[in-house]
């Protein structure tokens, strides 16, 4: 059963916005915020109360560079059960070209994209909303998923599980270290009928010597890192890997890394700052 607690709302105003609020997103997820949504008036950023830490705040690089860019925030408590209002104050739909299309239960479906799939706003990061997510789902489409398996990692809301499972993968399986996300990931899945896809709590452990033909990981850089060479084991010869969650500027390193492996590039993009590679095995 999950703990009910207050989250911390603040609401950053980041001027130049471009690439600085996306650098703020990356230097906040290391620090435990949790979600993050994006409107006209800035950034707005959420933390569990009890893991919010005003030292390691003041300590993020941003705000050493005065001279450059111009940063400040509003704070506010948010009670657990006022969570999902929040959410869809500023949760907007998000199409990803004429592919597929992410909508919460207070929105009207279209019928211009491939695939729409459901998700009910909750703390979850990977909505689709962060380029990194957009990013992974147009790499997915150039992938040839039906009768695959397929593990998500770090699967927040569970939405890349779900677009395996809509493309007639085989096994889909889903693993997200945080409870809110391990819980939202069953949800949603019951939402989009895709039951059947296979959702753990917890980190690299959960693989347990299962084989992939498809290797999907949108996680920092730092985990990143720290699991490439477990998430390669657990790949089929010929297996896709799927990464993002790092900035451009990490690529050199995360390159270094996945060809020290034996994987080979495919397909690089790159949307506001971020990055996304397909590498093969």
């Amino acid at each position: 059963m999950l703990t009910k607690m207050n989250y911390l709302e603040f609401k950053f105003t980041v001027e130049p916005s471009v690439p600085f609020q996306d650098i703020l997103i990356y230097e906040l997820g290391e620090i435990g915020f949790e979600s993050f949504t994006e409107d006209e008036s800035g950034l707005n950023a959420y933390i569990p109360e009890v893991d919010f830490s005003i030292a390691a705040l003041d300590a993020l690089y941003l705000f050493k560079m005065e001279a450059e860019l111009s940063l400040s925030y509003k704070m506010t408590s948010i009670p657990q059960q006022n969570w999902n209002a929040e959410w869809e104050k500023n949760f907007a739909k998000v199409t990803v070209d004429d592919y597929c299309e992410i909508i919460a239960p207070f929105h009207e479906a279209s019928t211009n994209t491939k695939y729409q799939i459901l998700i009910e706003p909750k703390m979850s990061f990977g909505t689709g909303h962060h380029d990194t997510t957009f990013m992974m789902m147009q790499l997915m489409r150039t992938l040839e998923t039906k009768d695959k398996r397929v593990m998500d990692m770090g699967c927040g809301t569970g939405v890349l599980a779900i677009l395996a499972f809509l493309e007639e993968a085989k096994h889909v399986v889903a693993v997200d270290i945080d409870e809110w996300a391990y819980q939202n990931t069953l949800e949603n899945c019951e939402r989009n009928k895709a039951e059947s896809i296979e959702v753990h709590q917890g980190g690299a452990e959960k693989i347990n010597g299962n084989i992939f033909d498809i290797f999907i990981a949108n996680i920092n850089r730092n985990i990143l890192l720290r699991d490439l060479e477990i998430y390669a084991d657990s790949m089929d010869n010929g297996a896709d890997l799927l990464l993002s969650g790092f900035f451009v500027t990490d690529y050199d390193q995360m390159h270094e890394k996945l060809s020290s492996l034996g994987l080979t590039m495919q397909n690089k993009t790159e949307r506001n700052n971020w990055c996304a590679l397909h590498y093969k095995k």
